[in-house]
């Protein structure tokens, strides 16, 4: 992605164009390899695991390469009670994960990926542990557009957006005629709100989660047009290869204890930036 160049194409645009479209024609949903995988798995109590550096899901200390973060203790919460060891190995992109994991460079993206279905020709999706909105964000003081964000589809309001991530295909999808400003592919998603806090774009269109992390640290820059109702949502969930089919009921049965159990709830309330950067999973029993 940034963890999404996404939040980086992979996420919700597919796979970066050349890979993604030329494993969605040829690639079968189930191989020989990965069912060799999945027995390996279940065999050895053994899964290897990817990720990609991204705050508040995963992060890594600087100086010991320790990894923490929401993604990385539900991650080891799947291997407790699977009873699996969650063995991190490598980290990779957005636009790679997909040929990786066909290539059993590792057998899990334990990243949160946002499931597409472009993609999930050849990736299979765990359910969702909770949900992420999108907000169209413009500078605190900026009142032009309160009730009507359609105004920005107008070519004398400049978007901030980056190459291949969720920002540029919402822009192309909802506000195809307005400006923008282009970011590559390699920008930090910040780098978004910094474009519209310095008056080099009227708005942009970030994840809710990675807008409240800097206004914690930039407070009143930004106002979300959209807070009542995101323009997108997507589930946060774990990837792997279409293997086995007791891997994926696997994983999703600790995905469901952890959500019944309130784990979810306690991760979320040690990592989410403010109360309700994140959308929980429903409860079938009301509060």
């Amino acid at each position: 992605m940034n963890r999404r160049d996404f939040l980086n194409f992979a996420a919700s645009a597919g796979i970066a164009v050349g890979v993604g479209a030329a494993m969605a024609d040829k690639a079968p949903q189930e191989t020989k390899a990965d069912k060799i995988a999945a027995e390996r798995i279940l065999d050895t109590r053994r899964m290897r695991c990817s990720y990609i550096t991204y705050a508040p899901f995963i992060m890594k200390d600087p100086n010991t390469g320790k990894l923490s973060g929401m993604f990385y203790d539900l991650t080891q919460k799947v291997g407790e009670l699977a009873d699996f060891e969650m063995e991190w190995i490598e980290e990779t992109s957005f636009a790679t994960f997909p040929e990786d994991l066909r290539m059993s460079k590792f057998d899990l993206f334990a990243g949160g990926l946002w499931p597409e279905a472009k993609q999930a020709k050849v990736v299979n999706y765990s359910l969702p542990a909770f949900y992420s909105g999108l907000g169209i964000y413009v500078r605190g003081g900026d009142h032009r557009f309160d009730g009507d964000a359609a105004k920005l589809n107008d070519a004398h309001f400049r978007i901030a957006t980056i190459d291949g991530e969720m920002s540029q295909i919402v822009q192309k999808s909802d506000f195809p005629k307005a400006s923008v400003l282009g970011l590559p592919n390699n920008a930090d998603i910040s780098m978004l709100a910094e474009s519209v806090t310095t008056r080099k774009a009227d708005a942009t269109i970030i994840e809710k989660a990675v807008a409240d992390l800097y206004l914690k640290r930039n407070p009143g820059s930004l106002r979300n047009l959209t807070n009542a109702k995101p323009i997108r949502i997507f589930g946060n969930t774990w990837a792997f290869g279409y293997g086995a089919p007791q891997l994926k009921t696997v994983i999703d049965t600790a995905v469901d204890d952890m959500l019944f159990s309130g784990y979810v709830d306690e991760i979320l309330a040690v990592y989410e930036p403010e109360q309700g950067s994140f959308y929980r999973v429903r409860s079938p029993v009301a509060n």
